[in-house]
């Protein structure tokens, strides 16, 4: 009969945890939540890591852009610099080319005063000639080779003259050339000073763009550090409670040896004692009054309360760590399935009903489906012995 009823224990005790969802791997809401946190910051974490590789690649870009740049710069300014020479270069061939012109002006009055008097003087001879001749000293073949002479002179100072002329024309149409050349320059340095600008400018908003990226960065990597700090505090935070739950489901097993009767009574059968149908007791049997108040061991959670055949009205309590205390043959059960009770906490009372499945109050200890000893669990001297147990 009791190895029939043990094994509908251990059924029940299967469908009960099912039905409760209860083991020992159940976590418990806080660190539920904490670990629910911890994802969402995981998932932030990538996500942050993410935009510090691609703001390190913009980054990357905006400074490849740059040095592009600052060599375009540099051969702009380069470019400046060569056209800067050649306008001094012009303006220095155009002052030379003014002062031949201011030269070749000198000259002009020079050989125009020189001019003119020859001019005069061929004049009054062209004019008094019949007189000059008659009431000349010279003869007249004197005056005649003076006459040839002075002509001869007139036609050297006018290739003279026509010389200068073409001299200063073409002095003058080389100063137009460079004065066109070094405004062609100037059209240049102008165009490029505006190109350097445009450079610089381009350069000054890429710089800004690359300084906002460093900022944006290290706000990146700043939350990033903050994360993974907020990681770390409730991995931490997992842990002690994982230690404090632990501790705490350990309790029932630490508690081993210093735990208190179920009941005030006398202990009428041991765990192993055999009894009239020849098998062995999972539990011990307790001799207690009617109406004696019958208590939780340990605190826990309740997972059955109701009638068992075999076994009359029972309590199972599940203690944490896979362990369960079962106290059967009760008149009046106190608690509900579902409920948390403490130490030392009310759960039934006894009464002449429970008889009727047998003397005394039943009570086991199992880990899992194991039975236990529970005078191993309670404290020593628990109860006090109506006969031998042996016997």
């Amino acid at each position: 009969m009791r190895l029939i009823t043990t094994v509908l224990i251990i059924s029940l005790f299967s469908s009960c945890l099912a039905a409760t969802g209860l083991c020992l791997a159940a976590e418990s809401q806080p660190i539920k939540r904490h670990k629910l946190t911890i994802g969402k910051l995981r998932q932030e974490m990538k996500s942050q890591s993410i935009k510090i590789e691609q703001n390190e690649q913009k980054q990357s870009s905006l400074l490849n852009e740059l040095n592009t740049i600052d060599d375009k710069i540099a051969e702009q300014q380069e470019k400046v610099l060569q056209i800067q020479d050649k306008i001094i270069e012009q303006k220095k061939i155009i002052a030379s080319k003014t002062a031949e012109i201011e030269a070749i002006n000198a000259e002009k009055m020079a050989l125009q005063a020189h001019l003119e008097k020859r001019l005069h003087a061929y004049y009054l001879m062209g004019k008094n000639g019949i007189l000059h001749i008659a009431f000349s000293r010279e003869s007249i073949p004197e005056l005649l080779i003076f006459n040839d002479s002075f002509k001869y002179l007139v036609t050297y100072d006018h290739a003279i003259f026509e010389a200068y002329r073409q001299r200063k024309e073409s002095i003058i149409h080389a100063k137009k050339a460079h004065e066109l050349e070094k405004s062609v320059q100037e059209n240049f340095l102008q165009r490029a000073e505006e190109e350097k600008k445009t450079l610089l400018y381009i350069s000054e908003q890429k710089n800004h763009l690359l300084k906002r990226a460093k900022t944006e960065k290290s706000l990146y990597e700043l939350a990033l550090k903050e994360m993974k700090l907020s990681e770390t505090e409730l991995t931490d935070q997992i842990a002690s409670l994982k230690k404090k739950e632990e501790k705490k489901a350990k309790g029932f097993l630490l508690n081993k040896g210093k735990l208190t009767a179920p009941v005030d009574g006398t202990l009428l059968s041991t765990f192993g004692q055999s009894d009239k149908d020849v098998s062995q007791s999972k539990g011990i049997t307790i001799s207690i009054q009617d109406g004696a108040q019958v208590h939780a061991i340990f605190r826990g959670r309740v997972i059955f309360t109701g009638y068992m055949r075999g076994y009359g009205r029972t309590v199972i309590i599940d203690h944490g760590y896979n362990y369960f205390t079962v106290t059967s043959r009760l008149e009046q059960i106190i608690v509900e399935k579902g409920d948390k009770v403490e130490q030392d906490q009310i759960i039934a009372t006894s009464g002449d009903i429970a008889t009727l499945f047998g003397k005394g109050l039943y009570f086991e200890i199992r880990q899992g489906s194991v039975a236990q000893d529970p005078l191993e669990w309670l404290r020593p001297n628990a109860f006090s012995q109506e006969q031998d147990p042996g016997k």
